[in-house]
């Protein structure tokens, strides 16, 4: 599979099972920003981005088929 849409999907599945309405929040301002733009992120936006994916690779999401199969019961 294409990397970039590896970690896309990776990222859609983390957030989907996301329930912080901290985070959910700063993922809708970076959304209203241009994502491409990693230089103007705050250095505490930059963190919580790196420690999300940081979650994402040691396993702490939910398997997008799990997440399918949940919403499709």
């Amino acid at each position: 599979m294409n990397n970039i849409l590896e970690k896309k999907l990776n990222i859609i599945e983390w957030l989907l099972k996301l329930k912080d309405d901290t985070i959910i929040s700063k993922i809708e301002l970076l959304q209203k920003t241009n994502v491409d733009s990693w230089d103007e992120l705050t250095k505490e936006q930059k963190q919580e981005i790196e420690e999300a994916f940081s979650e994402l690779e040691n396993g702490k999401g939910i398997p997008h088929r799990e997440v399918i199969a949940k919403f499709k019961r």
